[in-house]
């Protein structure tokens, strides 16, 4: 019977305290020596002893004796082909994206059973520095999005005993941040608006202050998404990059699927806009042709440089679309099915900012109880 035994070592460094675990083999029936196994773990002291006695316990049921001389980029278009069939292929594609340009490149060479944690962590640390091919470090999404496919597919490996355990258990990842979020005030929605006015940039304005549109889902808007006797938007496509490609597709819940009701306002500023209109899509570059989401974000972008304005994103006017829902006294159920959120736990906690009005109203709703 395989007999693996195994300890850790408590390390105090310049970056913190962190431990060493040390797992040593079976005898050598020649020497009498035991090969030893190191691996640095930054984590709990309990998350650590978890992780060792796993590592014992699937050692000593004889997963270390399989033998496998596949190497970890045969192994991913192997788990690809066998494993992912069921991803929707926007999923697909990127995944194969990020495989092809991050994972192969840099580990698709090394065998499946050489792969260990110290091995992984000094390539997730290569990620977030720049270097000759790239000029900015990835962000802690990209990271994650890249060690989420990578732990995966290492996942299916251990389960088939292709390899002893998984080597991504013990990763310490970059911390996500989240991204700045501006809400506009009325009187900035029309500073704004007053600067795009005459440009293209006005329409693209309306679909994010008015309408609370995704930039995919402004990309992927046509004229015949609009009921103008009805006085409704149809939303029902999305354009997102997916594999270094622009691709057309449904939302990615159900709840994207959705109706906007408009105002009858904002029914004449887009009726005057469709009888000019010479393409399907909303907004279209001069040959007819959509834009990508990022042509989107860049166009916004130089438009507020042009024009002396405050550097937000595109997305914050999504933001402020839904914090002046909840000013205007709208329902969060209503605010939910407007903005295609899956959960209206997402509406209250992430798109409704506390403004001044907002609190103002606070302050006399309690004066009105006491």
């Amino acid at each position: 019977m395989t007999n693996y035994t195994g300890h850790l070592v408590p390390r105090e460094t310049s970056n913190g305290k962190h431990y060493q675990m040390v797992i040593e083999g079976p005898r050598d029936p020649v020497t009498g020596r035991r090969s030893r196994r190191y691996e640095t773990l930054h984590l709990s002291k309990r998350e650590a002893e978890k992780l060792l006695h796993q590592r014992l316990a699937d050692l000593n049921r004889g997963m270390a004796e399989v033998k496998s001389s596949k190497t970890l980029g045969e192994w991913l278009d192997e788990w690809m082909e066998l494993y992912m069939k069921g991803l929707a292929p926007s999923t697909a594609s990127d995944y194969r994206w990020r495989i092809d340009h991050y994972l192969k490149p840099q580990l698709g060479s090394e065998r499946l059973l050489k792969l260990d944690g110290i091995m992984l962590q000094r390539y997730v640390n290569s990620l977030t520095e720049p270097t000759e091919h790239r000029s900015k470090p990835l962000s802690a999404k990209s990271v994650r999005n890249i060690v989420n496919i990578l732990s995966a597919a290492l996942k299916t490996a251990q389960a088939l005993h292709l390899i002893p355990y998984n080597p991504c258990d013990a990763l310490h990842l970059p911390k996500l941040t989240k991204p700045k979020t501006n809400v506009l005030t009325a009187e900035q929605v029309r500073q704004v608006m007053q600067a795009a006015s005459g440009t293209d940039i006005y329409l693209l304005l309306i679909l994010g202050f008015m309408l609370g549109l995704r930039r995919g889902e402004m990309a992927a808007l046509r004229w015949d998404d609009f009921d103008f006797d009805k006085g409704i938007v149809r939303i029902s496509r999305n354009r997102v990059n997916a594999g270094g490609q622009v691709i057309e597709k449904a939302p990615k819940t159900s709840a994207g699927l959705r109706c906007i009701d408009l105002g009858a306002k904002l029914v004449m500023i887009l009726q005057e806009y469709r009888d000019k209109a010479t393409g399907p899509f909303v907004l279209s570059r001069e040959d007819g042709q959509p834009y990508s989401p990022d042509s989107l974000t860049r166009k916004f972008k130089r438009f507020l440089e042009k024009n002396g304005l405050p550097d937000i994103r595109l997305h914050d006017t999504r933001h402020t679309n839904a914090t002046a829902l909840c000013e205007a006294g709208v329902d969060p159920k209503t605010a939910q099915v407007r903005l295609g959120h899956a959960s209206i736990s997402t509406t209250l906690g992430v798109y409704v900012h506390t403004t001044d009005s907002l609190c103002k109203q606070a302050a006399e709703k309690i004066d009105e109880l006491i």
